[in-house]
């Protein structure tokens, strides 16, 4: 609503310190809420990346086939269902309470799109194409968690109200 949109534009408009009460309020109602919106769902996908890097899948040691029937498999399972489960919430003119069944198939869809995903990428990789671009991707994978604050840090100045503002 627009009273919604205004109290955003609010929060985000005021000092670094009444944005942090906020921000702790939302995240604290975030880890209050069923399992994928909560810590929950980011522990359990970890936990697969963490089988797929010790299985040696991500590190692209894995056959070309089996890497083609992960892609094959991940999206002739996530592209039918994604792809139903988005006509259908057109169809209901993306109304919450008519959307509840759709919404429900969007776990299977999601972790199967991300099989896919993951695949496709680790083909590239493993044939060797575009070897540039992974190495500069590579260098930044490095710096994961140094990119990660100063983004943090230059979007909370231009964005946000203890800097530029320019928010919305």
């Amino acid at each position: 609503s627009a009273e919604d949109l205004k109290k955003e534009r609010e929060m985000y408009a005021g000092s670094y310190f009444n944005l942090l009460g906020k921000r702790a309020g939302m995240v604290g109602e975030w880890h209050s809420q069923p399992f994928y919106m909560s810590g929950w769902d980011m522990f359990t996908m970890m936990l697969v990346g963490i089988a797929f890097a010790k299985t040696g899948v991500l590190a692209a040691t894995r056959s070309f086939a089996f890497y083609w029937r992960m892609l094959l498999g991940g999206y002739a399972i996530g592209l039918p269902i994604g792809g139903f489960a988005a006509w259908m919430a057109y169809q209901q003119g993306f109304e919450p309470m008519q959307t509840v069944f759709v919404f429900s198939t969007y776990q299977v869809a999601r972790v199967a799109m991300t099989l896919g995903h993951i695949a496709a990428l680790l083909l590239v990789c493993k044939a060797g194409w575009l070897a540039g671009l992974q190495a500069r991707l590579a260098a930044v994978g490095q710096t994961a968690f140094s990119n990660y604050i100063l983004h943090s840090l230059i979007y909370g100045v231009v964005f946000y109200g203890y800097g530029f503002g320019l928010f919305d």
